[in-house]
Formats: structure tokens, C-alpha cells, sequence
């Protein structure tokens, strides 16, 4: 349900029955019943606060490669400003993470709704190697990139520094 954003996103037949049967796919005759569950779905997931770190990082986290060409990539459902409000550590929590996991890269994707109430996503990017830091940021930075993400959902990324 909330990976197919109320089935509007790739979803199957069977999907959508099982979504219908359970009440979060509206007929032709909608009473607005399926949205407000979904609206309280996600706020539920990304409603994240009273987590650690720690937590915060397994909740949505994937492992790519093995040895030094191993990342991983975390989705974490708030801004990178919020993350550091509720623990201004999480910095040494990411690279902790990294550590535990043998990682010597490891990406944070933030996704989060700004106050006017647009979705936003935020990459931050982290290594205990200095080099391979570098060479990350000079790739995402790089004019012509082809795998970058929009920050407001159309396609296309503009980077912005933040400070942490």
C-alpha cells in the first residue's frame, strides 16, 4: 500500500484486489475512507521520532557489493535537520553503522514533506576513506550525471549544500 502510494504506483492485478478487499482501494462510488488510511499509514512510517540512530538506519537499509567495494544506502523518513535536532551525534552514529558493517561507504537518503507540504529527498554521503569520499561527491556534483534524483519529484537533482 504504501510503496504503490495508494496503487498509483507499479502495482499488479492481484494488488489491487488484495487492496480493495481490504479497504485501502476506492471504487467508482469513494467516500475518501482509502486516503485517510493511507494518509495515517504513512504518517506512521515516517513518524520516526523516539528512534535511535541506530534504528533510524536499519529501518529501511540495503547492502550492495562485498569487501572495499561494499556501501550501503539507508532511506531515513526525515530531513537531515530534523535528524540532527533529535541527535546531534548521528553523525558519529552513521560512521559507527559503517564500521559495525564493514562498510567504507555508506549513503543516507532522507525523504521527508517541507513545511509547504512538497516531498523532498536529501543524499548525504559518508566514508571512513577520504579518497573515496571525494571521488563521490566529484561524481554526484559532476554537471552531466545521469542517476541523480530531483529533489522536488520531476526527474532531476539540484544539489544543495547543508550544513550538519
Amino acid at each position: 500500500v504504501l510503496d504503490t502510494r495508494l496503487f498509483k504506483g507499479k502495482c499488479t492485478d492481484l494488488d489491487r484486489a488484495l487492496g480493495r478487499a481490504l479497504g485501502y482501494l476506492e471504487g467508482e462510488e469513494a467516500s475518501g475512507v482509502a486516503a485517510g488510511r493511507m494518509k495515517k499509514l504513512s504518517e506512521a512510517r515516517e513518524d520516526v521520532r523516539g528512534l535511535t540512530s541506530n534504528e533510524r538506519l536499519r529501518k529501511d537499509y540495503k547492502r550492495w557489493g562485498e569487501g572495499a567495494k561494499a556501501y550501503g544506502i539507508a532511506t531515513v523518513p526525515c530531513s537531515l535537520h530534523d535528524w540532527k535536532a533529535d541527535d546531534p551525534n548521528w553523525v558519529s552514529e552513521v560512521a559507527a553503522y559503517g564500521s559495525k558493517e564493514g562498510l567504507p561507504l555508506i549513503l543516507t537518503m532522507h525523504t521527508y514533506t517541507d513545511t509547504h507540504g512538497a516531498f523532498r529527498r536529501q543524499l548525504s554521503v559518508h566514508s571512513t576513506d577520504a579518497a573515496l569520499l571525494a571521488a563521490c561527491c566529484t561524481h554526484l556534483e559532476a554537471p552531466d550525471h545521469p542517476a541523480v534524483l530531483d529533489a522536488t519529484g520531476d526527474g532531476s537533482l539540484k544539489l544543495e549544500r547543508v550544513d550538519i
